[in-house]
């Protein structure tokens, strides 16, 4: 390396100190940078390097050496008021100068520095994520008490001899009581996620009978909502398996409560199949699909982040915190999965993951299925796609006849309890159902809505009535019905 090729503006102008130092350890060069740095100025030049780094040269027959010119060191810099900082050092051997060195020094003081802030932000950030998941298992613990206080003082009125109309406000406060707790048990998981603090508990359990279990819960409301469900299980699933029951059965059921939440019309399908095996274990692929709302294309990359929910008109009409898909993936990825979701604004969407569990020696015997039981994941993802496609419940249909009448009867009921969340849920149905009807029709559904979200008893009223006149003096629904 030729020293006078580097010397010019470059060097003057460098962003790290450089120096020459002679064969005999004297500094012959000092750039501006390494002047002003190190306080000497121009008294830098000819003065020892030993004065300003220490023992990084050694002597041998009166020229100084260094070890290994090559590679980078970390070393203490001194200044002339003989502080001190590290630098990272590395020097070349120039070539028309035996025995002299070409040093650059990169001032690692502004890192050192930033590195510690930053370590003690994260130190920081830790602290505070303690005392935050602390504060809420505290909470949710002592909040857990009153609301149980208020759930069973409720279920022992229910018992009485009560009019009507306080029996269904019981009813109300014991479901919002229910609600409660089911929020208490998400806020509970989610912190003890975040500390790390749940533990797979693994036992042999029959894989068919908490499916069974699923679909019994969930019936109920997808009969009323007259939603249809499907279920298939691919024949190479075994019955028996090994693995956390309960927090298997959290993660479908979280899955399942989205799909009945957010779809009013269609179908919700679950799919399970045996995509991979080893020795002792295997891999299960699940899929919850439904044709509901669906999600934009813009928020599937934030839809598994915790408080996260596509808007806040999702909150204000279906309820919910965001944190049940939170907790889903976490456990998923707890139990070695993956999970994933595919939608389409407005049409639906298709929640897919993985699950690696334990195969046991003895998994009793697998009962024949139909031989239309899906096997791969790929069939069942051109399933969705072709069921998004499929026509919906037209206005002339039977079937879309029942679920309008169930629809007014639950919206009616909903607004005699003052519940008004709940009874825009049912507007929206009325809303979809109509969705293929006549103008006027069309027209007193959408008029309908607006007066149920505004909370106007006397404006609902009107409506409702002028909606039903319209929905039963119609002649399709008359073909329909004929």
């Amino acid at each position: 390396m030729n020293f006078e090729d580097l010397q010019g503006e470059t060097m003057e102008h460098a962003m790290e100190m450089i120096f020459v130092i002679r064969s005999d350890g004297r500094i012959s060069y000092a750039n501006p940078l390494a002047r002003r740095t190190l306080l000497f100025g121009v008294d830098i030049l000819m003065r020892n390097v030993d004065e300003i780094f220490p023992k990084v040269f050694r002597v041998e027959n009166g020229s100084i050496v260094l070890e290994d010119p090559s590679e980078m060191i970390e070393v203490m810099a001194y200044r002339k008021n003989k502080t001190c900082f590290p630098v990272r050092f590395k020097a070349h051997p120039l070539t028309n100068d035996t025995g002299a060195y070409l040093c650059f020094a990169y001032d690692e003081s502004v890192n050192a520095m930033l590195t510690a802030e930053l370590k003690r932000d994260e130190e920081r950030s830790q602290s505070a994520d303690i005392a935050k998941n602390e504060f809420f298992a505290t909470f949710t613990h002592e909040l857990r008490t009153p609301v149980n206080g208020i759930l069973g003082n409720a279920r022992e009125l229910m018992e009485m001899d009560l009019p009507m109309e306080a029996e269904g406000r019981l009813a109300l406060i014991e479901r919002e009581c229910r609600e409660m707790n089911a929020l208490i048990d998400q806020i509970l998981d989610f912190a003890k996620a975040k500390a790390g603090k749940i533990v797979l508990e693994e036992r042999v359990f029959d894989f068919r009978n908490l499916l069974e279990g699923l679909w019994t819960l969930h019936h109920p409301k997808m009969t009323e909502k007259g939603l249809r469900f499907y279920l298939y299980i691919s024949p190479e699933v075994p019955r028996m398996i090994m693995g956390d029951e309960l927090r298997i059965e959290q993660i479908l059921n979280n899955l399942l409560s989205n799909a009945v939440k957010f779809t009013t019309t269609g179908s919700i399908t679950l799919e399970v199949f045996r995509t991979a095996q080893t020795k002792d274990r295997i891999e299960l692929f699940v899929m919850v699909m439904d044709t509901g709302a669906g999600i934009s294309e813009e928020n599937l990359e934030t839809l598994f982040e915790r408080y996260e929910q596509e808007d806040a008109s999702v909150s204000r009409n279906y309820g919910g915190t965001g944190l049940g898909l939170a907790i889903t993936r976490q456990l998923v990825e707890l139990m070695g999965g993956r999970i994933s979701v595919d939608s389409e604004k407005g049409k639906g969407s298709a929640f897919h993951f993985n699950l690696w569990l334990r195969r046991p020696e003895q998994e009793g015997d697998v009962p024949e299925l139909p031989e239309s039981a899906l096997r791969t994941p790929e069939e069942a993802m051109q399933r969705w796609t072709e069921m998004l496609h499929e026509e919906k419940d037209t206005y002339h249909q039977p079937e879309t006849v029942e679920n309008i009448e169930k629809a007014l009867r639950k919206l009616e009921l909903c607004v005699t309890m003052d519940n008004w969340e709940k009874a825009e849920l049912f507007a929206d149905m009325l809303r979809e159902y109509t969705d293929r009807a006549p103008q006027e029709v069309r027209s007193k559904a959408l008029r309908l809505k607006m007066n149920v979200q505004k909370g106007d008893a006397e404006k609902w009223k009107q409506s409702f009535d002028a909606f039903e006149k319209a929905f039963r003096e119609d002649d399709a629904w008359k073909k329909g019905e004929a």
